[in-house]
C-alpha cells in the first residue's frame, strides 16, 4: 500500500479574522491546485464560515472535509447558527 500527502488543509480558524468571503476565495483556490490530483481540501473552520459558503462548497471540484465538526458549541444544541447548513453539506456528500 502506498501512503503520501491526499489533501491540503486550510487553516482559517487559525488565520484570524477573515470574512466567509475570503475563506471561500481559499477553498476555491485549493480545490483548483488539488483537483487534477484526485486530493481533497481540508478545514479548520467554524460553523459561521461555513454556513454562509454552503454554495461556494458545493460547487467545489473536490470534497471538503472539515476538522472539528465546523465547531459547534455543544451548549448551543442543533439549532444553533449555521448547524442546519453543515448538515446540508454533510447530507450532500460534498463534505465530511
Amino acid at each position: 500500500m502506498r501512503t503520501g500527502i491526499r489533501g491540503v488543509r486550510v487553516n482559517i480558524e487559525s488565520f484570524g479574522d477573515i470574512h466567509s468571503a475570503a475563506a471561500g476565495k481559499l477553498f476555491q483556490r485549493a480545490a483548483e491546485r488539488v483537483a487534477k490530483l484526485g486530493w481533497h481540501v481540508q478545514t479548520y473552520s467554524n460553523l459561521g464560515i461555513l454556513a454562509p459558503l454552503v454554495d461556494v462548497i458545493l460547487k467545489l471540484p473536490v470534497p471538503l472535509v472539515v476538522d472539528h465538526f465546523g465547531r459547534p458549541k455543544a451548549a448551543l444544541g442543533t439549532d444553533q447558527p449555521g448547524f442546519a447548513e453543515f448538515l446540508k453539506l454533510l447530507r450532500s456528500g460534498k463534505s465530511m
